[in-house]
């Protein structure tokens, strides 16, 4: 699976207790459906933030450009230098996402499916918002963070319409 190249996410959620903020390295990210608009996140069942997306029902999605590699080394757990700041989060809708990120998406948890030792965690859209689309985006391949090069804009692919009852899979 390593071949696959994705993107780098940082999933973030809120204790509900405590009010702390915990978040997790993550390329498992998907868009799931446009209306409504759902997103999906796989956790691992042991990781830490499992539990508080369970209790909490929302999480965030930072989208991260090359200039979060730091931050999602740390939350990865990489180690870093002990005097790097502390990453800043802001707040949407109650839910942190990453300052900085190339964008952001807050969800609210509207069903969970145990899938071997991951939970996939569908969340419906509460907001979104592009950060710093300049960046170039952080990729992640062949276990290793990687440079995504952005081709030049070429204009929209023509798709030819297919008559076919599963058009909608692919459109």
């Amino acid at each position: 699976m390593g071949l696959f190249a994705t993107g780098v996410t940082v999933v973030s959620a809120r204790v509900p207790a405590t009010g702390e903020v915990r978040g997790m390295t993550a390329n498992g990210f998907m868009s799931v459906s446009l209306d409504p608009p759902l997103v999906l996140v796989s956790i691992r069942r042991e990781a830490h933030l499992h539990s508080i997306v369970e209790q909490a029902g929302n999480y965030g999605v930072s989208l991260l450009g090359e200039r979060l590699e730091r931050e999602a080394r740390r939350f990865a757990g990489m180690s870093v230098a002990a005097h790097e700041p502390d990453p800043v989060f802001d707040q949407h809708a109650g839910v942190p996402v990453l300052r900085g990120a190339l964008g952001w998406v807050v969800a609210a948890v509207v069903d969970a499916h145990h899938a071997g030792d991951h939970t996939l965690f569908i969340g419906e859209i509460r907001e979104l918002e592009s950060g710093h689309p300049s960046q170039r985006p952080l990729g992640f391949y062949r276990s290793s963070f990687a440079e995504v090069t952005v081709l030049p804009h070429r204009g929209p692919i023509p798709i030819e319409p297919w008559d076919h009852p599963l058009t909608e899979l692919w459109g």
